[in-house]
This record gives structure tokens, sequence and C-alpha cells, in this order.
């Protein structure tokens, strides 16, 4: 097996310096649910791990001047399921995030891991796609925008350069738009998705 390196930086720069010298022999961890069983796999053997959850920067919702939130990518999902201020404002978007494997994993994966994971059957991309959503991504080149509805490329693949990393999601107002999500899975109780949407 593999021997792996693992790095908890408290600095957004020090984890994106890591990222650029490593690029494709590293992996990002922030809740690992996905990661950390395609390791024991050995499906995905990195060769430096970077927790991300130590970075003040990717946790936490917050409010953008001028309208709008922000959800940082280290945000977990029951974090966002249950955000008030969301469930008001972008019902589909926490809906999908309740949808997300039981009450265990959401409290542990992440909506950034979430996205950047690709999944066709990923519950947190349908509603942020309807909302206009954008993902903020950030490596030692700067940061950009990319909108949620072009961030995504096919099954498992996205818009990330080797170097960079999904910091946050930012959300416009939502104005008089209103929205549901719903998801219809193989069996009932917790599944993925065979076919998620939102309006």
């Amino acid at each position: 097996m593999m021997h792996t390196d693992y790095s908890r930086p408290t600095q957004l720069d020090e984890a994106c310096a890591s990222l650029a010298s490593q690029g494709n022999e590293c992996a990002l961890l922030a809740g690992g649910t996905d990661l950390i069983v395609r390791m024991r796999s050995r499906a995905r053997q990195p060769k430096l791990l970077i927790d991300l959850k130590a970075i003040p920067e990717m946790q936490g919702i917050v409010p953008l001047e001028g309208g709008g939130w922000r959800i940082n990518a280290c945000v977990s999902m029951h974090e966002l399921a249950n955000h008030a201020a969301l469930q008001a404002a972008y019902p589909a978007i926490t809906m999908g995030a309740a949808a997300v494997g039981s009450l265990q994993i959401r409290q542990r994966a992440t909506v950034g891991g979430n996205l950047a994971n690709a999944s066709p059957c990923m519950d947190t991309a349908p509603g942020i796609i309807v909302y206009d959503g954008q993902l903020r991504l950030r490596s030692v080149r700067g940061e950009r925008l990319v909108p949620a509805a072009s961030f995504f490329r096919s099954a498992g693949k996205n818009a990330l350069e080797p170097d960079e990393l999904l910091l946050a999601i930012e959300l416009p107002p939502p104005g008089r738009k209103r929205s549901s999500f719903d998801k219809i899975k193989r069996t009932k109780g917790h599944d993925l998705a065979l076919v998620n949407m939102a309006k």
C-alpha cells in the first residue's frame, strides 16, 4: 500500500501552495465520506492528503453584500439543510442537502465535496443550478468564479484545474423565484439517486 502523508493547514494560502506543488499526487479532505471509501478500496492512493477543515475561510454560511449568500465548501450537509434563512430563500438547495444519506453521513459530508465529486447522483447541484449559483475556485494564481451550470463536464469530471480547490458557493438573491427538490431512488430509505431534480 502506498504511503500517504497528511497535512492539516490552517491558512488557505498554505493549502493552495501544497496543492500547487503536488497537483494530481494529492487529495483534498473535507468530509471524506467518498474519499476515505476510495482510499480503503485502493481506488485512490494519494501521496499527500490535505485536510481543509481547519481553514476558517472554508467554514460557515454568510450573507453577501447586496444580498445573496455564500456557502463555504466545508459546510456540512446537516448545517446546510438546517439553515433557517436558506430554507426560506432557497428551499431546493436545503431539501437537496437533507436528502443526502443518513444523519451520520450528513454530519460529515460537505457541500464542497459533494459538488467537486461531480457524481451524476449528487443532491446539492440541481438546486444550486436553479438559483444561478456560482462556484468560487481558488489557487496560488488567484480566484475565479464559474457558473454551477458549466462546472460539471461529465460523470466525475469538473472544471477544477489540478492546482485549484473549491472555496465556496455564491448565490444571488432569490428574488421571487420559488423552488422544490425531489429524488427518485432504487429503494426506500437512504440510497443514491436514480434521478434527482429541482425546479
